[in-house]
């Protein structure tokens, strides 16, 4: 994954790191409502940017209490990227899409598709 091109999305798992600051430091969910809540900061928006745009964000707050922070954002989990199968597929429901990957190679993946599908006759 290319952090520098990844856009955070809702229920994504992030790790916050400020150097020197372990308090301040962790893994953060992204709520369904795109925030993160951070001690000092609160609550800030998450989804929509991508890593290093929240890293610097998140700098730019922490100047406020701390001298020159150093601050370091990585994606743990990425669950944002869904897609939802129904019709005559085996797995009906949400589907987690990998980077690369499109809702028809979700529904093309071996065991997706109902053996009671509509085939084509030639």
């Amino acid at each position: 994954m290319d952090a520098s091109r990844y856009i955070i999305g809702p229920e994504d798992s992030l790790q916050i790191t400020v150097w020197k600051e372990p308090s301040l430091s962790g893994n953060f969910p992204v709520r369904p409502d795109g925030m993160i809540s951070l001690v000092l900061v609160g609550d800030l928006p998450a989804a929509g940017q991508t890593p290093m745009a929240l890293s610097n964000d998140i700098t730019q707050r922490l100047k406020k209490y701390i001298q020159d922070p150093v601050v370091t954002v990585s994606v743990l989990g990425v669950t944002s990227q869904r897609s939802l199968l129904v019709g005559e597929v085996n797995r009906v429901g949400p589907e987690m899409l990998t980077p690369g990957m499109t809702p028809l190679y979700a529904i093309l993946t071996p065991g997706c598709l109902s053996q009671y599908r509509n085939r084509p006759r030639l």
